[in-house]
């Protein structure tokens, strides 16, 4: 009489399955985010618009920087900005 193959093995536990998805009347409702208005009391604050600045010089703003950096640092992009930064802050200053 032949052995069979699996006499004398344990079972193997019960696979494990995905629970599926829960029913949509059962799923919470999904909810669009709300803008987050400013309260009354505090007034809303007005942003000035752009002040145009002459390329060049912010050119040669960021010229400067980069001298003062002691012409170490190759970051043409950052200069820029920086230089157009300060000049943006300097036009928007009321002069006193």
């Amino acid at each position: 009489m032949a052995k069979s193959k699996t006499a004398g093995r344990k079972p193997s536990p019960p696979i494990k399955t995905k629970s599926k998805a829960k029913p949509k009347s059962q799923r919470p409702a999904k909810t669009k985010p709300q803008a987050v208005s400013p309260p009354a009391s505090q007034p809303t604050p007005v942003v000035a618009p752009p002040v145009p600045i002459p390329r060049e010089l912010i050119g040669q703003r960021a010229y400067e920087i980069w001298e003062r950096k002691m012409r170490l640092a190759n970051d043409s992009l950052g200069n820029w900005l920086e230089a157009e930064a300060e000049l943006r802050a300097a036009a928007v200053k009321p002069a006193m």
